[in-house]
This record gives C-alpha cells, structure tokens and sequence, in this order.
C-alpha cells in the first residue's frame, strides 16, 4: 500500500489567449476565405502564450494484494487499484481578460481497479478506470472552456499457455461502450459531441523463442 501528495507552483506557464478578430488582420491570405465569406468576418483566434503561472497538488493512495490467503485455487486471485486527486489551474486569456480556468485534460478525481486471476497455465483480468471531468479546449464565441463529462470504462483480458512458448489471448476494451460527450463553457455547458465509438475484441498469439 502506498500514500502520496504532491504539489507544484509554476512561475511561468504557456497558457492560450483566444480573442475575435477580423480576418483581414491577421495577415493571411485571402485566398484561403471559403465561399460568402471577407476580411471581415470575425474569426476565434487562440494563440498560444506565456502565463503568469500556474500551480498543481494533489494526493493519491494505492495499493495491491494477492490474496493467497484464499483456500485452493481462489489463491490466484488478486486486486489492485488507486484513488488520485489532483486540482491544478492556469490563467486563460479571453479577449484580454483572465479566467482562472482548471489545467487542460486534468481530472480532479481518477480511480482505477482491477481485479485479476494468474495461474502458469492461465489467467484473467478485469478492470474500470474512471475519471470526472476535464477541460480538452479554451473555447471561443464567448464560450469559456471547453470540457469532457465523466466516464467509466471497463476493460478485460484473458490468456492461456498452450506450451512454454505459445500464449493465446482475447483483450476486450471499452466494454461499458462508454458515450464521449464534450460541451462549451463550464457553466452553460452547450453540447458540442457526443460520441459513441464501440467495443474493441481484438484476438491474438505470442511466441516466444
């Protein structure tokens, strides 16, 4: 069993300044404007930058048993599993103007278990990993941020030893067949996707020499 915390302070950090801008003044051609459209047209430019700073912390706690404790072959069973928690942010800029905004792609809380079964001959693992919400993008249209919902999905796999050197597996992801669902502005919460992509089997052998 183990018990972390961690924390960061950054003095300076790249974060994105996003503002509406007239195309004729960014200085790209025109020749690259669709059908309707001219230097007018406003467009959300995001740009990349050098923040004031940014900082992290967090703490996690993880652990692993076999649990040979069991009677007969329920001793090949075993879990292992952590909780982590971690809050960071960053300023990002909106037409000048700062938001105090959450780090891109960090959830607060990330859990993770799986639960297993290991023999020479075979075995078998099945596992869930879930995370809260995140940010993916800084946003635009006065849109601030972009997030992703929570998900949870679950996974498998399976192996058997046909001798020393051939192993056969069967590998199952994303069982759950978990929906991506990502929305504008952390308040409004506008919905942008929603995704689907499906269950993944995939079947296969090793050799080893």
């Amino acid at each position: 069993m183990a018990l972390g915390a961690f924390y960061k302070n950054m003095k300076s950090f790249v974060t994105t300044e996003t503002a509406q801008i007239p195309y004729g003044e960014t200085g790209y051609p025109l020749s690259l404007l669709e059908d309707g459209l001219d230097p007018s047209t406003v467009f959300n430019f995001t740009r990349p930058i050098n923040g004031p700073g940014a900082s992290i912390q967090g703490i996690e706690v993880a652990a692993r048993r076999n649990f040979d404790f069991l009677p007969g072959a329920l001793g090949n069973l075993g879990a292992q599993g952590n909780i982590t928690y971690a809050d960071g942010s960053s300023d990002v800029l909106y037409s000048g103007v700062a938001y105090h905004l959450p780090l891109t792609d960090l959830s607060k809380w990330s859990v993770n278990g799986t639960l297993y079964y290991d023999t020479p001959q075979f075995g078998a693992r099945a596992s869930v990993a879930y995370r809260s919400r995140y940010r993916g993008g800084s946003g635009g249209n006065g849109n601030i941020g972009e997030y992703f919902t929570p998900s949870t999905v679950f996974d498998a796999t399976a192996y058997y030893n046909v001798t020393p050197a051939l192993q056969l597996r069967v590998e199952g992801l994303n069982l759950s067949d978990e929906r991506i669902i990502q929305y504008a502005d952390g308040d409004a919460r506008r919905l942008m996707t929603s995704t689907i992509s499906g269950r993944t089997i995939t079947f296969g052998a090793s050799l080893r020499f």
